[in-house]
């Protein structure tokens, strides 16, 4: 019978031992290897979303400074507006400055106090100011389908609802109806130094496609809001700005009358 070679059979087992032990050491490197690229993954996936709100944030950052400047231009020409208007009103040729040039509006009790322009649509002066600036306030203008002015049945004009409190964000205050009663005057000064009053008698919320922007008042569903007019009025002024309750669609529309 041949005899074991007991020091092969010791080889074998240290072969075996360093067989298990390089696994595990491979099985190390890999898990290793795994979780640093995982780690890198994480790193670069957080970076990638830090950069990204950071983007945004600057992004909203640089529009709210733009919004800011925009609105502070706006305030400036039209405080300069005002204050020629009532030092000088007699002497400025309104329309050498804007050939589109209808008419002032001001309404005690509020900031509203503008010239009307009115232009070829009802789109040019939506973001172009009296003096010819595009900026988000635009100017206060007239309907262009209204051809007699303020000689009209009756007059629509129009103005944006300013963040700031500007052009004609102040007609939502008449939708309180004890608001009325305090503040009730429109004053219209025509470019011939006419001045008309109107009496403000109604208020209410609309929505874009309501019918009275269709300039059709003989309509039974747009004559209705015309009853509550002063006794023997026969001249009417629809002023429409945007609500004040963030709905793209809504409007405030102020009905005064002569």
């Amino acid at each position: 019978m041949m005899g074991v070679d007991n020091n092969s059979a010791v080889g074998c087992k240290d072969d075996h031992k360093n067989s298990r032990k390089n696994r595990r050491e491979k099985r190390r490197r890999q898990q290793h290897k795994s979780g640093f690229a995982k780690g890198l993954l994480r790193r670069v996936v957080s970076t990638l979303i830090f950069l990204v709100v950071v983007s945004i944030m600057v992004y909203a950052g640089s529009m709210l400074w733009t919004d800011w400047q925009d609105d502070l231009q706006a305030r400036g020409e039209y405080s300069d507006l005002r204050d020629t208007f009532q030092r000088d009103r007699d002497s400025v040729d309104w329309s050498a400055i804007n050939p589109d040039y209808v008419g002032w509006i001001s309404i005690p009790g509020t900031r509203i106090n503008y010239p009307i322009v009115q232009g070829q649509d009802n789109d040019k002066y939506l973001h172009t100011t009296f003096s010819g600036q595009f900026l988000p306030a635009g100017a206060i203008f007239m309907d262009y389908r209204v051809t007699d002015r303020f000689d009209a049945h009756t007059t629509m004009i129009y103005g944006h609802n300013m963040r700031d409190g500007s052009m004609f964000a102040g007609l939502n205050a008449y939708l309180d109806s004890a608001f009325i009663r305090q503040n009730p005057e429109v004053i219209i000064t025509t470019p011939d130094g006419e001045v008309l009053t109107y009496q403000i008698f109604f208020a209410r919320k609309v929505y874009a496609r309501d019918p009275v922007y269709t300039l059709d008042f003989k309509r039974p569903e747009t004559a209705q809001y015309f009853q509550n007019a002063p006794e023997g009025a026969t001249q009417f002024l629809l002023l429409s700005t945007c609500t004040d309750d963030g709905n793209d669609d809504a409007r405030t529309m102020v009905y005064a009358a002569r």
